[in-house]
């Protein structure tokens, strides 16, 4: 299995938890002030998956400039790029483990 937390260390992103009232989002990544940040629902079966996918997106470049802080602006071509970024990532883990 892949480790993704020390992927995320790898590349100075930091993973949190997403509080309560958030948790219906799953997942989301930001960029502020040159820090990246992935939140995500810790509860979720497909939390690797949901972290994966967020990754994918600030890899990939999809955060937006907006002040001093990047977020995502959706777009289907992005999520289509960042879900195929975590099936290839995840999948590849699975079979070199294998």
């Amino acid at each position: 299995m892949i480790d993704l937390e020390a992927i995320c260390d790898r590349h100075g992103i930091h993973l949190d938890h997403l509080s309560a009232r958030m948790q219906h989002m799953g997942g989301v990544c930001l960029r502020h002030k040159g820090d990246s940040l992935i939140l995500y629902d810790h509860d979720r079966k497909d939390k690797d998956f949901v972290i994966a996918h967020e990754l994918g997106h600030i890899l990939l470049g999809h955060l937006e400039k907006r002040g001093t802080t990047r977020v995502y602006d959706s777009d289907q071509w992005q999520e289509i790029e960042a879900n195929l970024f975590a099936i290839v990532m995840l999948a590849t883990s699975e079979v070199l483990t294998a």
